[in-house]
């Protein structure tokens, strides 16, 4: 019995046919191997696969990440994008789409099905989830209409209530998003009403500003008003004394955090397995963008650094636990993972480095360093510093030495 089907787009026709044949042989049936945005589109549309493996560059009119939107838009379907070292800005550009995981090329076989196996068990848990939310299971679960609010913040931002979608992304405007996002980010979830009119309509004289802000929260109320019980639009959303205020609610950014002290607990008393599972569903839940983007405004921007950083932390501290169990492959794919996000993270780096130094393979590394080092020189550093920042990743001192 197949164990998924798989739709590969690839239009490199030699790796097309190695991905193939490795999967096949893995268990999963492939639905056909396309080498066009276009094609995948049609494919798609037709075999209606149950993961879709997508090159992110492709040759043609359209790339691997405007065929997964548009792919999605006409039916939900699970992408695993294929990415190389330096296409981080790429990435970027893939929030929004339902990705479930990225495969960093070049990429051995092994790796390869692992990933997809983990992509689709999390497929099935995705269409249990979207069944229930859509009703199938509301008769033999009661609704708590009563239960807190609680917001997904990475990826794309949702409201849930007992568990259950009710509000998505895409039934809010770019504007009402940005509202959820500052307040979500605030403290004690509370801001001056000054503050938000000021970030969201940055050129418009105050009285204007005011005017716009309650506008935009008279809609919000109406949006959301639409998808919750009776009444509990105003448990959600309230203005009291030129404050606004999100007074009852969670979010997964409060329970990442939580996760990563816990973690930071656990090895800290040198129980390995508790803080694997920690970091583990650290990684899990942070694995797409922190929202929202809103680079003028300077907590925002703190933020999102501050949970890319404590992202990149489970990342080493986890390739830590998998180098003292001696399973230096599992190390380096997480490790892998920082540097995809951050090509110029030198303590990533230099751990990357020792870690195939150990298992003596440099192919991969070779692609690591080389996106390193077309970074620095976009980043203003001359050839020689270059070379002695490269140089430093081998050796047990600083690299400002």
């Amino acid at each position: 019995m197949s164990k998924g089907r798989i739709l590969v787009v690839e239009d490199e026709r030699i790796v097309a046919m190695d991905i193939r044949e490795t999967l096949e042989n893995y268990g999963f049936s492939v639905t056909g191997c396309v080498i066009s945005g276009e094609e995948a589109i049609r494919v798609a549309t037709r075999e209606k696969p149950d993961l879709v493996l997508m090159d992110i560059r492709l040759a043609g009119k359209i790339d691997g990440l405007e065929a997964a939107r548009e792919i999605q838009r006409q039916e939900w379907t699970p992408i695993v994008f294929l990415t190389a070292f330096g296409e981080q800005e790429l990435v970027d550009q893939a929030i929004g789409i339902d990705a479930f995981g990225y495969i960093l090329k070049p990429f051995e076989g092994k790796k390869l099905c692992v990933a997809i196996d983990l992509a689709m068990n999390r497929v099935q848990v995705e269409r249990r989830l979207r069944q229930a939310i859509a009703g199938g299971d509301r008769a033999a679960t009661p609704f708590d209409a009563k239960a807190p609010f609680v917001f997904k913040t990475f990826g794309s931002l949702q409201l849930l209530v007992d568990k259950r979608v009710v509000l998505r992304s895409e039934q809010l405007s770019k504007t009402q998003r940005a509202l959820f996002g500052l307040l979500l980010i605030a403290p004690l979830r509370q801001l001056p009403v000054e503050t938000v009119a000021s970030v969201l309509w940055p050129d418009s004289p105050a009285p204007k500003a005011r005017s716009s802000f309650d506008s935009l929260i008279l809609r919000t109320r109406r949006v959301v008003e639409a998808v919750l019980p009776k009444g509990r639009v105003d448990d959600l959303i309230v203005v009291k004394h030129s404050i606004l205020m999100l007074p009852d609610c969670q979010s997964d950014l409060s329970h990442f955090t939580q996760l990563c002290k816990t973690a930071a607990g656990h090895l800290k008393q040198r129980h390995l397995n508790a803080a694997e599972r920690s970091l583990l569903a650290a990684i899990e839940l942070a694995k797409e963008p922190f929202l929202p983007v809103l680079p003028a405004f300077a907590p925002v921007v703190a933020q999102r650094r501050e949970v890319q950083t404590l992202l990149n932390n489970c990342c080493l501290q986890l390739s830590d636990i998998y180098s003292a169990r001696r399973d230096v492959s599992a190390a380096i794919q997480v490790v892998e993972a920082v540097i995809l996000r951050e090509p110029l993270n030198d303590v990533a780096l230099r751990r990357l480095v020792g870690l195939y130094q150990d298992s003596n393979a440099a192919l991969p590394l070779s692609s690591a360093l080389d996106s390193y080092r077309d970074a620095l020189l976009a980043d203003g550093h001359s050839q020689s510093d270059v070379d002695h920042l490269v140089a430093a990743l081998y050796e047990d001192r600083p690299l400002d030495e």
